[in-house]
């Protein structure tokens, strides 16, 4: 019946329970269950968590406080990395970095990298 359908999607039943009584009717039967619980656990069940994350998504994305929130944790995290490129980049540890300092580090391959990965 329906009911057992339902209690086999949900939980309600164990397969095995809801499966037996068909097999003694026909194999067709069994394999039109296992279709049946097939189709519902990887089509209907997925669409209707899809639809719920997306859900969830659009709130976070439309609360303006986590927004600010997630755009200054990226600030800090990129201040971070520039600094760290500089502190590498003081070679004579003076604090200050020359000109000279400064375009020694351009050179570098992986600098160079790095600051088109920044798009500077």
């Amino acid at each position: 019946s329906i009911v057992t359908l339902f209690m086999s999607i949900s939980g309600g039943c164990d397969w095995v329970e809801a499966i037996r009584p068909l097999g003694e009717m026909s194999t067709a039967y069994e394999l039109l269950f296992l279709f049946y619980m097939f189709f519902m656990f990887f089509g209907v069940l997925n669409v209707v968590v899809g639809a719920f994350v997306a859900t969830a998504q659009q709130i976070a994305a439309s609360d303006p406080e986590s927004a600010v929130k997630y755009a200054s944790s990226q600030m800090e995290a990129y201040i971070h990395r520039i600094k760290g490129f500089f502190r590498q980049a003081d070679v004579d540890q003076t604090g200050t970095l020359s000109w000279q300092e400064f375009r020694r580090q351009l050179m570098k391959p992986k600098v160079q990298s790095y600051f088109r990965a920044l798009d500077l």
